[in-house]
Formats: C-alpha cells, sequence, structure tokens
C-alpha cells in the first residue's frame, strides 16, 4: 500500500468454556435421604450462559441414554429414581465439562384407606361406631389429608383421630376423602356411603293361652306364655332381652 498505512486488527480469544445448570419447576421438591423428589408436573430446564462467544449447542443424556440436543424444556414420565448428565458448546468450540444430578420422580399420588370400629353391619353403624383415615405413599409420604362428611364444609383430617358423626342426623350420609403427598401429587377423591342407625328396635308383646282381665290385673294359668318380638328400622334385630321381678336381664 503506497502510502504504507498501518491497520489494527483486533482478535477476540475465547477459551473459557460456557456454564449450564438445571432448573426444576412446576413441582414441589422433598428431600428423601439428600436426594431431590418432584412430582409428575416437573419441568426440567437446563440454562447455559456463555460470556465470550455464546452457547452453540447444549446436549444431555437422561438415565445413561446416548448424549441428544438440548432444544426445550421437558418431563419425565415414569417413578423412580434418575441421573441426568449435561453440557454446553460454545461457538468457538469450547466444551464444559460434563455436570450430573441424581434425583427422584414421585408421580403417583397416595392411596387413603378408612377403618371402621365398634358396632357395624356393613355400611350400617351406631353412633358410637369410630371411623378412621389412613394414607399411604411409596415415595414421598402422604402430607395431607382432608375429608367431608355429605355437603359440609372440608376439614383437614388429624392422624389418628376419628371422625365425629355425633352430630349427624338417623339415616344415609356419605363420607368423602382425599390425600396429597409431599409433592403435589393429589389422590381422586373416594366415596363411602353408610347408613347412622340412631332408631332403637320396638318390642311387642303377645299373650298366647289362658287370661283374665280383673280391673287393672291380668290373670294367667299355669298353662299362658308370653311371646316377645321386636323389629328394627335398618340394623336389624341382635337380641331380646327379658327379666322376670327385677331379675337379671
Amino acid at each position: 500500500i503506497v502510502p504504507e498505512t498501518e491497520v489494527i486488527w483486533e482478535v477476540y480469544v475465547d477459551g473459557i468454556a460456557p456454564v449450564s445448570n438445571l432448573v426444576f419447576a412446576n413441582s414441589k421438591s422433598f428431600s428423601d435421604k439428600g436426594k431431590p423428589v418432584f412430582g409428575k408436573e416437573v419441568s426440567i430446564e437446563i440454562k447455559a450462559n456463555d460470556e465470550n462467544s455464546g452457547i452453540e449447542s447444549v446436549y444431555y443424556s437422561l438415565n445413561g441414554e446416548d448424549y441428544k440436543p438440548y432444544t426445550s424444556p421437558f418431563s419425565i414420565d415414569n417413578e423412580g429414581d434418575h441421573m441426568i448428565k449435561y453440557y454446553a458448546v460454545d461457538k468457538v468450540g469450547n466444551i464444559e465439562l460434563a455436570r450430573e444430578k441424581s434425583f427422584k420422580t414421585d408421580i403417583n399420588p397416595p392411596k387413603t384407606y378408612y377403618t371402621i370400629t365398634g358396632i357395624s353391619d356393613g355400611e350400617i353403624i351406631a353412633i358410637t361406631t369410630k371411623i378412621y383415615l389412613s394414607a399411604e405413599d411409596s415415595i414421598t409420604g402422604s402430607a395431607e389429608t382432608f375429608y367431608k362428611i355429605d355437603n359440609e364444609p372440608e376439614k383437614h383430617y388429624l392422624k389418628g383421630s376419628f371422625i365425629p358423626i355425633k352430630h349427624l342426623k338417623d339415616g344415609e350420609h356419605k363420607l368423602y376423602f382425599y390425600s396429597i403427598d409431599n409433592v403435589g401429587n393429589k389422590e381422586n377423591e373416594n366415596v363411602v356411603p353408610f347408613y347412622l342407625d340412631l332408631t332403637a328396635p320396638i318390642v311387642a308383646s303377645d299373650i298366647l293361652g289362658d287370661r283374665y282381665v280383673l280391673g287393672d290385673k291380668i290373670f294367667f294359668s299355669g298353662r299362658t306364655k308370653m311371646k316377645l318380638t321386636a323389629v328394627d328400622n335398618k340394623a336389624g334385630v341382635q337380641d331380646i332381652l327379658y327379666s322376670v321381678d327385677e331379675g337379671e336381664f
């Protein structure tokens, strides 16, 4: 070049690998012996950053599978232990050392059971009968249990307590209940019908044989028999007890 001209050529050197990290969203987390556990709605996102040339691509491997390009957040549809490995590559070929993260997923809701103790005959119960609830979850455990009877407001069930029924009227009722585990999986509502029998049986007596009424007295002969009959509106009669001359029933 005439005349000679000095040219400055700026070159930016990028020798630093990018940095990536995992972000778990849309789910509660729970720690199981130090390992994080997430629910079925969990979304896994890999965020990568490079301060110089920028991110070219991100790769990940789930549970030992071959690495594949990461394009968007994804979820996991099976329950249990998982291992994810991931790394990023910048626009000049610097490759991040692979990172890894182990975690669990709990995608199944808990299961709630009911137990009836005391006087009952199938779905027919007495006022002294007690109803208990218990919930099980194989991964994170049950966090809360809720119940209601008929159209009453929903209530929180206290573990080990029994459901009060003394305020209910005689007749048919329905118990609704469900549980939620520690990562937010909610059980479908259970419905248990029951009949609260508050009406006592009715006892009638019949005189079979000789009798004679004189004033307010009834005279029987030694051949006369007394027959006791009882009926009940729902549960049925279990026993008829009687006492003669204030003796033991």
